[in-house]
């Protein structure tokens, strides 16, 4: 329970700090769209917490659980996908095949993102940034811890990726020169 309390402050502080990163943006419409990817991102991620909770999964049955799989798969812009991962950086659900199984430290040209995603493994938090991939494309990440741990005994996280070619370029001037990692 106290766990949750937790989880929920981070993302309503995350949430918050989200939106007012925004405030000196004058296009509502986009704003509010943008805002409302974010928040989607945290009720995707209740609701898989909401599974886990109520369903302890090692880390194989989580990707072969049919339920979870229809809650993760769900993306919110056409140029964005999630992804699990463990707490040692290592590719549980994506949806480039390549890259299950795989240590993210073990892929060359990894660093930004990796550490992003540490800063949320280590803080048990969500975080978000940007960071180019090996495939030399900027993309903006949010990383956020799922409840609990697998039966396998692995704190799990939700990634959540958007290529910036996406996103109108104020928002990833706002974004960059925001709070950011």
């Amino acid at each position: 329970m106290k766990k949750c309390f937790l989880l929920f402050s981070c993302s309503v502080l995350f949430i918050l700090l989200t939106t007012f990163s925004f405030a000196a943006d004058s296009s509502f419409n986009s704003k509010d769209q943008f805002n409302l990817v974010h928040w989607n991102i945290l009720k995707n991620t209740y609701k898989m917490n909401g599974y886990l909770y109520e369903h302890q999964l090692t880390e194989d049955e989580l990707k072969a659980d049919a339920n979870f799989v229809k809650i993760f798969k769900v993306t919110f812009t056409p140029d964005s996908y999630p992804a699990i991962l463990n707490e040692n950086a290592i590719t549980l659900i994506h949806p480039d095949p390549s890259l299950l199984g795989k240590k993210l430290s073990t892929i060359k040209d990894t660093k930004d993102a990796l550490r992003i995603i540490k800063k949320a493994i280590n803080k048990d938090t969500c975080t978000r940034g940007f960071y180019i991939w090996t495939d030399k494309e900027e993309k903006y990440m949010v990383v956020c811890p799922l409840i609990g741990k697998t039966k396998d005994g692995h704190k799990i996280f939700y990634v959540y990726t958007m290529y910036s070619r996406s996103m109108p370029d104020y928002y990833i001037k706002t974004l960059k020169s925001s709070h950011l990692d």
